[in-house]
C-alpha cells in the first residue's frame, strides 16, 4: 500500500515537472530568431565625415549625402582603399563589418576670398595648374562699416602672411589660395585715439595700395604734458624736421644721451596700454598746432613758456640749437601754420613737451 503511494506522488511530481518544461521557452538555439548587424563606416579621405550605420545580415545600405572637399568632385563609394570596386546602393547587400571609401577628383584651384570682418562676397577664381590670374579690383563688393579696404593677405592679421595689392597677378601650381581682406579702422582729425590722445594727422588712404606701416599720429592726452629741457647744450646727431621722422628722431636722441630730457621722457611715456610715444618732429608738432590746438582742442598751454614746444628736431648746421613751435596763436596771421619761418632755441632750454605716436 504504501509502495503504490509513493508510486503515485513520484508520477504526480513527474507529470508536474514535464508541463512545466512544455511551457518554458526553448534554449536549445538562442540566437535563431536574433538578427545579425554588421558596422558600416565611412572614410570620406579628407572631405566632410559620415555617420556610420548598422545594416542587418544580407540588407541594403542606405546611401548618405555626398561629402564634399575644397577643389574636389565627389566620384562615390568603393569598396576597396585602392578604390577598385564602386559600392551600389541599390543592389549590393551587407555580409560583414565594412568600410566604403570616398573617392575624388580635381575640380581645378581657386583663389578663395574672405572678407575678414566685413560683409559681401567675391566669387572664387578657377585656376588651372600653373596658369597665371589677376586679383579683381574692389569696387564695393565687400565693406566694413568705419574701415577702408586696402589689400589682401595669405593670414588674417597679416602676421608672417603675404600681401597682394589689388589686380595682383597670383599663379597657382599645386594648392588653392584663401586670400584675407585687411582692413585701416577710420578716423576723423580729432577723434579720440587707441592711446587716448586726439588724431592730428592722417594720410590718404585712397593713395595707399599696400597695407602701411602707419596712417594716423595721435597726440597724448594734455594730463601727460610735461615741461623739460631738450638736451645737452651740444648733441652731433642728425634729428631732421620732416613729417614721419618723430619716432627715428627720438630713438636716436634717447640712444646718444641720458640727458635728452625731452626725447627720454615721450620715450619712457604710457597711455592706455600704449608705450611707443615719441617727441614728434618739427613738421609733425606744427599739424599738431593746426589741426588741433587751431581747432580749440588738446587743450595745449599757449600762454607759459611762451606757449612754445620742444620738437625732436635738431639744426644740422648748429647741433647746439634745436627746433620749438609757438602755440601762441596770436602770432599768426591768417596763413597756414606750417608756413610758419623755423624757430631754433638752445638745447639746455625750458619748454613745454607733448608727446605724440603713429598706428
Amino acid at each position: 500500500m504504501m509502495s503504490r503511494k509513493i508510486f503515485l506522488a513520484i508520477s504526480i511530481v513527474a507529470l508536474i515537472l514535464v508541463s512545466i518544461n512544455c511551457e518554458l521557452p526553448s534554449t536549445e538555439n538562442p540566437g535563431e530568431d536574433i538578427p545579425i548587424e554588421h558596422s558600416v563606416t565611412f572614410e570620406s579621405n579628407g572631405g566632410d565625415a559620415v555617420p556610420p550605420q548598422s545594416v542587418a545580415q544580407g540588407g541594403k545600405i542606405i546611401q548618405p549625402p555626398a561629402p564634399t572637399k575644397t577643389d574636389q568632385t565627389f566620384q562615390g563609394w568603393f569598396r576597396e582603399s585602392t578604390l577598385d570596386t564602386e559600392w551600389n546602393f541599390d543592389t549590393d547587400t551587407v555580409s560583414q563589418d565594412l568600410t566604403l571609401y570616398a573617392k575624388w577628383a580635381s575640380s581645378g584651384l581657386h583663389v578663395y576670398f574672405d572678407a575678414n570682418g566685413g560683409s559681401g562676397a567675391l566669387d572664387p577664381i578657377l585656376f588651372s595648374s600653373g596658369e597665371t590670374k589677376s586679383l579683381p579690383f574692389m569696387d564695393g563688393e565687400i565693406t566694413r562699416t568705419g574701415y577702408k579696404f586696402i589689400s589682401w593677405n595669405t593670414v588674417p592679421d597679416r602676421s608672417g602672411g603675404t600681401e597682394y595689392r589689388q589686380q595682383a597677378n597670383v599663379t597657382l601650381t599645386d594648392n588653392s589660395l584663401t586670400l584675407y581682406a585687411q582692413w585701416v579702422k577710420l578716423y576723423s582729425l580729432g577723434d579720440l585715439g587707441p592711446g587716448g590722445g586726439l588724431v592730428f594727422y592722417s594720410k590718404d588712404l585712397d593713395t595707399i595700395w599696400s597695407y602701411p606701416e602707419w596712417v594716423y599720429m595721435e597726440a597724448a592726452p594734455s594730463s601727460t604734458e610735461s615741461v623739460e629741457k631738450w638736451g645737452p647744450w651740444y648733441l652731433d646727431v642728425s634729428a631732421p624736421i620732416d613729417l614721419g621722422k618723430g619716432l627715428e628722431n627720438t630713438q636716436t636722441l634717447v640712444a646718444s644721451s641720458t640727458d635728452t630730457d625731452a626725447a627720454h621722457y615721450c620715450a619712457d611715456l604710457s597711455s592706455e596700454g600704449y608705450s611707443d610715444w615719441f617727441l614728434p618732429s618739427r613738421t609733425e608738432l606744427i599739424w599738431m598746432a593746426e589741426n588741433l590746438h587751431k581747432k580749440g582742442l588738446g587743450a595745449f598751454n599757449d600762454t607759459d613758456y611762451s606757449g612754445a614746444y620742444w620738437s625732436s628736431s635738431i639744426r644740422s648746421d648748429n647741433k647746439g640749437y634745436a627746433y620749438i613751435v609757438i602755440f601762441d596763436l596770436s602770432i599768426y596771421t591768417d596763413e597756414n601754420i606750417l608756413t610758419s619761418a623755423l624757430n631754433p632755441r638752445r638745447n639746455g632750454e625750458d619748454y613745454q613737451v607733448r608727446a605724440a605716436r603713429r598706428f
